[in-house]
């Protein structure tokens, strides 16, 4: 998987999560979620 496959997965799954639990947004406050979500 290339890293833009990857990046565009994970954003569609944090995406489908907000929609499912009706949010609108999400805080990633530790530094290893964020570097998982961006791929980094």
């Amino acid at each position: 998987m290339t890293l833009t496959a990857e990046r565009r997965h994970k954003h569609a799954r944090v995406a489908e999560l907000l929609e499912a639990l009706h949010l609108d947004a999400v805080l990633f406050s530790r530094r290893c979620n964020f570097s998982w979500y961006t791929c980094g």
